[in-house]
């Protein structure tokens, strides 16, 4: 497997792991091993081949214990929204790339990586709902000639960043700086969709 094609992040269930008694856990280059035991106690590992023990009192092998792999450094969060109203009333769709890292290791495994199983590609998307939620305020206050024309300047990314810092803050993240964004006419994209 290639680093491209490397999850960005993983949960396997331990059924998944080889071995019987204990498991094997790869954690490939540029992620970071992460174990957690039923009573939340949070363990790492770098990359390479672990073996998680099986057996007695303390043993790290038990159920209800999550494992798999995150970025061991920064990566892209991307927010994808449509049909977002602008001030002079059009419908405008928008694409959010941002730099985000983890700051609690244990709240986006559970959060973000558990529910998903496996985080493919080097970017995570949130949820469609949560980034309409975050991105139409900003929208609102602005004329759609300007953000197609990308005349928006600081203050959309400041009327966003109060509602993006919270809900990454929610999965365990911080936002380290924006891309960029992008807009385009939600009637283009429904046009191309029939063309196709």
């Amino acid at each position: 497997m290639t680093e491209n094609q490397i999850p960005l992040a993983r949960h396997y269930n331990l059924e998944e792991l080889p071995g019987k008694k204990s498991r094997q856990l790869d954690v490939p280059p540029g992620r970071l091993g992460v174990v957690i035991t039923a009573d939340g106690a949070l363990q790492t590992y770098q990359p390479g081949q672990h073996t998680l023990a099986a057996g007695g009192r303390g043993s790290e092998v038990a159920a209800g214990m999550k494992v798999g792999f995150v970025p061991a450094a920064g990566f892209n969060a991307r927010l994808k929204a449509e049909n977002l109203l602008s001030r002079d009333s059009a419908l405008l769709d928008a694409s959010l790339l941002c730099a985000v890292e983890i700051f609690d290791l244990a709240g986006f495994f559970t959060q973000y990586v558990v529910p998903r199983g496996v985080i493919h590609g080097d970017v995570m998307d949130l949820p469609a709902q949560s980034a309409w939620d975050i991105l139409a305020p900003g929208v609102r206050r602005n004329l759609a000639v300007d953000l197609l024309a990308g005349r928006h300047g600081d203050a959309l990314m400041a009327d966003i960043r109060p509602g993006l810092e919270p809900a990454l803050n929610q999965l365990g993240l911080h936002l380290d700086f924006f891309h960029f964004i992008s807009f385009l006419r939600s009637e283009d994209r429904l046009i191309a969709a029939e063309q196709a």
